[in-house]
């Protein structure tokens, strides 16, 4: 907004030029910057913002010489849930397990969603092994909870993928393929379960 004042002897005689608002602009860059970040469905960050996260939680563990670790989480049963009773249920199921994953985790914490049942979680500041394994643990458990959807009560169970900063890679993309191949190796035996990456349990556990 620009305003003119036009002055006679010294007082304000007239105002004059043009105001632009500018509050819906503001909106929009708003809305398009939470679009290009967030997932629309779950509000959790999507894909872009988790990669920008996961390269900083690289830089920054690097320079304290500290680790985290890396989840990639698949729901179990998810498709038998959308394909029997329709989107909008399987929707459904997809917010709620995005809420309870919010709910294991702290708040310096990040829950992305990667695209359709696939969920990644940066854990910060991991101590140890028996530290990590609690916190995965609650996480397992709380996604096989019973979710009830209007009359229809649903349930998942989840395959989790862990690897850990810097035993496992030292950058996003190795890590984040560690941690989906471990997954994989979950989902050929039978689903359901945690699996650390082969490359970074013994190195915890020492």
């Amino acid at each position: 907004m620009f305003l003119i004042k036009v002055l006679e002897e010294g007082r304000v005689s007239n105002v004059v030029g043009s105001a632009t608002d500018i509050t819906e602009r503001k909106i929009l860059e708003l809305e398009l910057e939470k679009y290009a970040n967030y997932d629309k469905l779950t509000g959790l960050p999507n894909r872009r913002l988790f990669f920008e996260r996961l390269n900083q939680m690289v830089l920054e563990n690097e320079r304290y010489n500290t680790k985290f670790a890396l989840l990639f989480i698949d729901l179990d049963g998810f498709k038998e849930i959308n394909d029997s009773y329709g989107h909008e249920v399987g929707d459904e199921v997809l917010i709620i397990a995005g809420n309870r994953l919010l709910e294991s985790i702290r708040k310096s914490d990040t829950v992305a969603r990667m695209g359709g049942d696939e969920f990644t979680i940066i854990i910060r500041n991991i101590e140890d092994k028996e530290n990590i394994d609690r916190v995965i643990k609650k996480i397992h458990t709380k996604l096989q909870e019973d979710m009830v959807i209007d009359d229809v009560k649903c349930n998942v169970n989840s395959s989790i993928g862990i690897a850990i900063y810097p035993d496992n890679g030292l950058d996003s993309e190795e890590l984040l393929k560690s941690a989906d191949e471990a997954m994989y190796e979950i989902k050929k035996n039978g689903k359901g379960g945690f699996k650390f990456s082969n490359k970074s349990i013994g190195k915890l556990c020492s």
